[in-house]
């Protein structure tokens, strides 16, 4: 089980928050993500094994059942910059351009 992490920009949002998603969306982990973390939100958690197959369900969207939505709404698909945290191991992963980077270590300086 995963809970995904995507930073959403409303109608109110600061230009600090475009540069986040942004930086995120292009330069996925390479981002600066502890000064970018606060803007995540905790949009779903998704059913499934590993990475891969939370974003296949996150993606095709023909399994909507394994996809718990936190505030009723249907979050965006998975893309680069968002961000899976595993919930048994608590480790957290972001989505690449080509897989997922283990971004553990950055979320954890973000939230000392």
């Amino acid at each position: 089980m995963f809970q995904v992490f995507q930073i959403q920009l409303d109608e109110d949002y600061t230009p600090e928050q475009l540069e986040a998603h942004r930086d995120t969306s292009v330069f996925g982990s390479d981002c600066d993500l502890p000064k970018y973390f606060k803007f995540y939100k905790n949009v779903c958690t998704v059913l499934a094994s590993d990475c891969n197959i939370a974003f296949r369900v996150m993606n095709a969207w023909t399994e909507p059942h394994k996809v718990i939505n936190e505030d009723n709404e249907r979050p965006h698909s998975l893309s680069v910059g968002h961000i899976l945290r595993n919930c048994v191991s608590g480790e957290f992963y972001m989505v690449e351009r080509l897989g997922f980077s283990d971004v553990t270590d950055q979320v954890e300086y973000a939230l000392s």
